[in-house]
């Protein structure tokens, strides 16, 4: 029991805090070649069916059983984070998505069982990758994708950091689109 407790007071701090750098979140992304030859996808921040799955891994059902898990345990869970059906998400879908998180260290299967562990590093990437999509990627697309029109109306001191810095985001895409059509306007046509 003691064992319990501990690894969910780990697992509250890395919920407080946890960081990686940039040459680790460069290498999350890049492909994994295994040992065999076999070449396996690099985790992406907007991966509809990995954070899903990442999202799953993360709740607390697994801190009793010692962070491992089986499959069909969080197939569930991973079909209710992706509002998806088994139809749309199956049970091998998961498991190829399972494949590259173990590529990358963050999970290994526990020898002569059908059970997983998720390692502690494995526990603070999914969290940072679940951190940065909700809290920024999703917010900051949306703001400059379908901004909301009675925002303009607003009082410049009554708008938070982040949506005072949506207008520069978007005229600094505008500007690098408009110079690079500009740019590539000039290129020959057999290059462009």
């Amino acid at each position: 029991m003691s064992s319990v407790i501990d690894n969910y007071h780990d697992i509250q701090q890395d919920m407080l805090e946890t960081f990686i750098d940039r040459g680790q979140s460069r290498k999350l992304a890049e492909p994994t070649v295994l040992p065999n030859g076999k070449r396996i996808p690099g985790l992406k921040l907007d991966h509809p069916r990995q954070l899903a799955l990442m999202h799953a891994l993360v709740r607390f059902s697994h801190i009793a059983a010692q962070n491992t898990f089986t499959t069909p345990e969080i197939y569930e869970d991973t079909l209710t984070a992706l509002g998806a059906s088994t139809k749309d998400y199956s049970l091998a879908s998961l498991r190829y998505d399972l494949a590259k998180l173990r590529a990358k260290g963050l999970v290994e299967k526990v020898p002569h069982s059908r059970r997983y562990y998720l390692l502690r590093p494995g526990y603070s990437v999914c969290l940072v990758f679940l951190k940065l999509f909700e809290r920024i990627y999703a917010p900051l697309t949306a703001g400059l994708l379908s901004p909301v029109s009675a925002d303009t109306k607003m009082h410049q001191q009554k708008r938070s950091q982040l949506d005072r810095l949506y207008p520069s985001i978007s005229a600094w895409w505008t500007i690098s689109t408009k110079s690079w059509t500009h740019w590539a306007s000039k290129l020959p046509e057999d290059i462009a």
